[in-house]
């Protein structure tokens, strides 16, 4: 398979950032750079291989994402579960699941520290009818939110399954839940105390 860092790599061989701009960018691009930007934010995430070692950046540029403007393809779909006791369809601005080794953590957000926040709007998204739309799913990873403002989502606006997630200077505002999060180890604790 083919990553940002080349062919058939299956693991980080180095830190790395990846661009992504929602106005100029293309998902044909290879991300590494500002001018050569990504459109979509699944797009990046899907060139990076599928273990990670070492700490990968998403810099989100150019303006904020409105759900609404978006089409099914703008969006990563999941379906997790195993057909019977938990099934579910989920579309998500990025699916968030890799092998988390050494100092790996994957950080989206804005490119300063201090500034506007990247806003992901979901203001009016009535959704595709099949299954529930998040701004981002994360699965058996970690994860830093950076400098987003997460607004109008009728669901949680992030999905967390298993992970170890931060959200330093984010906003949630209008949202049904700023997110939701399914932990294992919660369960077996439940499942000990009944």
């Amino acid at each position: 398979s083919k990553s940002v860092l080349g062919d058939n790599l299956q693991s980080t061989v180095a830190p790395i950032s990846l661009y992504v701009n929602n106005v100029s960018g293309n998902d044909a691009n290879d991300g590494v750079t500002k001018a050569t930007a990504k459109k979509t934010i699944h797009a990046a995430i899907a060139t990076l291989p599928p273990v990670l070692r070492h700490p990968v950046a998403i810099i989100l540029v150019g303006t904020g994402y409105t759900i609404k403007d978006l089409q099914r393809v703008d969006f990563a779909q999941a379906l997790l579960g195993d057909g019977e006791t938990r099934s579910a369809r989920y579309y998500t601005l990025g699916h968030l699941a890799f092998v988390m080794q050494e100092s790996a953590r994957i950080t989206i957000g804005r490119e300063t520290t201090t500034g506007k926040r990247i806003v992901i709007d979901a203001t009016n998204f009535t959704g595709f009818g099949d299954g529930p739309t998040f701004a981002f799913l994360v699965s058996d990873s970690r994860v830093i939110f950076h400098g987003i403002s997460f607004k109008g989502f009728t669901t949680a606006a992030t999905k967390i399954i298993d992970s170890d997630v931060e959200f330093l200077d984010c906003e949630h505002t209008g949202n049904l839940l700023g997110f939701s999060a399914e932990q294992e180890e919660f369960q077996k604790l439940y499942r000990k105390i009944r």
